[in-house]
């Protein structure tokens, strides 16, 4: 039932990939696609939802607290590689493991980048869905 719930909102995910998209289109998923609640909930870098063992999402934001930033590689191929820095506390915090496990499974999840700062009080920060 969860992997099909993952499979669902990956999908619908996809759809989006290459688009720029409000703050609110990620956090608030329900009020643009009613039969998903959310593709990340913006408070942390990690997004792992209760229901899944797995990291469903990730945001790279523009004020990352981390000394090595985040960065993305574009390549002439249309394919991406990305540095990214866990959320502080070691393999001993769940998001990080849930993340590593994904890597370690090989099982995809969403990639998000924040364009600028917060632009509209309802809106948000605009974001590039990165697939």
């Amino acid at each position: 039932m969860f992997e099909q719930k993952r499979i669902t909102i990956l999908a619908e995910l996809v759809r989006h990939t290459g688009r720029h998209v409000p703050a609110a289109f990620i956090k608030q998923t329900v009020k643009f696609i009613p039969s998903i609640e959310r593709f990340h909930n913006l408070i942390t870098g990690i997004y792992k939802p209760l229901w899944s063992e797995y990291a469903l999402s990730i945001v790279m934001k523009l004020s990352s607290p981390y000394a090595h930033k985040d960065e993305v590689v574009f390549l002439e191929d249309g394919r991406w590689l990305m540095v990214y820095s866990p959320r502080a506390g070691g393999l001993y915090h769940s998001d990080n493991r849930a993340l590593v496990r994904c890597m370690e499974e090989r099982i995809p999840l969403g990639v998000f980048k924040q364009l600028t700062g917060k632009t509209d009080r309802y809106y948000g920060s605009p974001y590039r869905v990165l697939g």
